[in-house]
């Protein structure tokens, strides 16, 4: 806007000798002038014309609206540069000018050069504030659509002047709520003693000033309006030369729920493998152990460490290995019912053991088979039974 030549000003001016005079004064200086000497009339074009680019606006208009409440009445419509053009110098109707709009305030008689000076000055200080207002836009979209709940508050006194909706949401509060640093914790935190660890925790790590501290893993609480569980991690940034905190903070209870379920499932399945009389073994694509039950060493005779690296062929008796071969393709191969295979496997004092093995394929998130999953049973007894 500002390198335009040809930039449409308003002049609203009662004094038609006045007005003429400013008008021939800016046109002279490349400006396009539209004058109105009413209020009422300058509201009228200023709706009929959306180009205009900016209003120099006198206060005091005779009758009818003064250049205040018409500045208001424009700026309720849609924003533009409006600079105040006065015989006044009161500090009150000044501030009563401010309190609207804060693009200049130029005293009449002051000089053409003066005043154009004053309409470039305005027209600069418009676009940096709209193009801080599309920044903040630009951010507070991001903020209100990220997964990721986001404050910012004043380090020196606490005062909160930015939250995302997801930030409120993420902690179960309402909206608005969380105005101060000093009443988060009372917000958020239900729990009277958890309240008090989470406080003394964090503004301790706050007031280290050392960044590594001010990150906090897998908080768990219960939120105030729903006593829904919720588990979070929360990280607070300081920006000291600006004197201002970001903190960001991330709803992890899915996950958190999901690995809890994850451990509980692994300890229930330790807890079988490691107290079954069966054999529970893994093996590579390719035939190598990758893991044995704890209890081989009380089957075979020698730790359960000892196979892991090793491919199973040499542990199988030579006249079953064919069979153990083609039960492990028909697996890795995909085939969803191979049934069992029963072979013999030396022991470490050399004698061997008859077992039968029923197994499965594992495959990654890609449907992959990664490995293969067997239980292996000892049959010695049954076999001796079937022969004699």
């Amino acid at each position: 806007m500002a390198n335009r030549p040809d930039k449409l000003l308003l002049l609203v001016e009662d004094e038609a000798i006045i007005a003429l005079a400013e008008k021939q004064s800016l046109e002279q200086r490349g400006y396009r002038v539209l004058v109105a000497q009413t209020g009422e009339s300058a509201i009228e074009i200023y709706r009929a014309e959306p180009r205009v680019d900016l209003v120099l606006m006198d206060i005091d208009l005779g009758q009818g609206m003064d250049g205040t409440a018409v500045a208001a009445t424009m700026l309720g419509e849609r924003r533009v540069p409006i600079v105040f053009l006065s015989s006044h110098t009161e500090r009150e109707l000044i501030n009563r000018t401010e309190a609207i709009t804060s693009f200049g305030y130029v005293v009449k008689n002051s000089g053409n050069t003066i005043l154009d000076a004053s309409i470039k000055m305005a027209f600069k200080l418009f676009e940096a504030e709209e193009a801080l207002r599309r920044q903040n836009t630009l951010m507070r979209a991001v903020m209100e659509n990220a997964p990721i709940g986001f404050a910012v508050n004043t380090i020196s006194d606490g005062q909160g002047f930015l939250v995302s909706s997801r930030f409120e949401e993420i902690y179960g509060v309402g909206k608005g709520e969380l105005s101060t640093v000093g009443d988060f914790f009372e917000k958020v935190y239900v729990d009277p003693d958890q309240r008090a660890e989470i406080r003394a925790r964090i503004l301790e790590d706050i007031g280290s000033g050392l960044p590594a501290r001010m990150k906090w893993e897998n908080i768990v609480f219960r939120t105030r309006t729903s006593g829904e569980l919720r588990v979070i991690t929360a990280a607070n940034i300081p920006v000291i030369e600006h004197d201002i905190m970001v903190s960001t903070v991330q709803d992890v209870t899915e996950r958190w729920l999901a690995e809890k379920a994850l451990r509980e499932s692994e300890e229930r399945f330790r807890g079988y493998v490691e107290n079954a009389t069966d054999i529970v073994y893994e093996l590579s694509p390719d035939g190598i152990f990758r893991y044995v039950s704890p209890n081989w060493h009380e089957y075979f005779g020698e730790a359960a460490s000892t196979p892991i690296g090793k491919v199973f062929e040499p542990y199988v008796h030579p006249d079953d290995l064919e069979a153990c071969r083609g039960f492990l393709a028909r697996v890795i191969g995909g085939d969803t019912k191979p049934g069992s295979v029963d072979y013999r496997i030396r022991r470490a004092d050399g004698s061997w053991l008859w077992m039968s093995s029923r197994g499965a394929a594992l495959r990654d998130k890609e449907g992959t088979i990664v490995a293969y999953l067997g239980i292996g049973r000892d049959i010695s007894e049954q076999r001796e039974t079937d022969r004699t």
